[in-house]
């Protein structure tokens, strides 16, 4: 994406019906403005062709504040949706203080025309595994982030709804007890303080044992700067291989 002034690009995850990103208010990080770029034939435009008419970058598109989202974003959003080739359609959400429904849109606009279809970014994560628990099928993974600057890492093993792994990287609160080594915190979950302000938890399917939550948890490394995108491993270069 080219730069969309007094935002950063958060690239979230890849899944396989739409990549997202999120664009984070520099000044209030609360406002995050979900990006999803639905693959060809993956979504639904019937109801976006009810909004209001608009061109981004030449393609046709439309806006409106009911728009299909086919997603879990509050109903509601303002909400650009534009056809970036024939039966291909990207979203850009507002997700932020209140403001002008004018001064919505234009961001929309903003957000829509910034992004180049033409160049891909990969998914950075500001950490490294070294290992993961054996799996009889590969496993897909997606990334996403939320307002408390939570990141969550989920793998999968072909069911996109229940997740074989979720990891957390979040603040430590007071369940959290001090020191490097990880802690029980149930039957099919372990959580670790990696530093004075980062806690991780991984969640296991009943398929995972605590053992090999336990293993994964101590092969856990945070790499480059949690601020800076630039400095994290791609996805594939934070998982181990094989």
């Amino acid at each position: 994406m080219a730069d969309v002034p007094g935002h950063r690009v958060v690239y979230e995850s890849m899944g396989d019906k739409a990549q997202v990103a999120a664009l984070v208010a520099e000044h209030d990080p609360e406002s995050r403005h979900p990006l999803l770029v639905h693959h060809p034939g993956a979504y639904d435009a019937a109801k976006a062709l009810d909004g209001e008419a608009v061109t981004v970058n030449g393609r046709p598109g439309y806006y409106d504040t009911d728009l299909p989202c086919f997603c879990h974003l509050t109903p509601g959003l303002p909400r650009l949706a534009w056809e970036y080739e024939p039966d291909a359609w990207a979203v850009a959400y507002y997700q932020g203080a209140a403001v002008p429904p004018a001064q919505a849109k234009q961001l929309l606009r903003t957000i829509a025309e910034a992004v180049d279809f033409d160049r891909s970014s990969p998914v950075r994560v500001p950490f490294r595994i070294g290992h993961l628990p054996d799996h009889p099928g590969r496993l897909s993974a997606t990334v996403s982030t939320n307002k408390e600057s939570e990141l969550f890492l989920h793998l999968y093993d072909g069911d996109p709804v229940d997740p074989v792994l979720t990891i957390t990287l979040r603040e430590p609160d007071i369940l959290t007890p001090p020191g490097s080594e990880p802690t029980v915190i149930h039957e099919q979950g372990v959580q670790r303080r990696l530093n004075a302000t980062t806690t991780l938890e991984i969640l296991g399917s009943n398929q995972t044992s605590t053992d090999d939550l336990v293993q994964l948890s101590r092969s856990f490394t945070l790499v480059g700067d949690r601020e800076d995108q630039n400095t994290w491993l791609t996805l594939d270069d934070a998982l181990p291989t094989g």
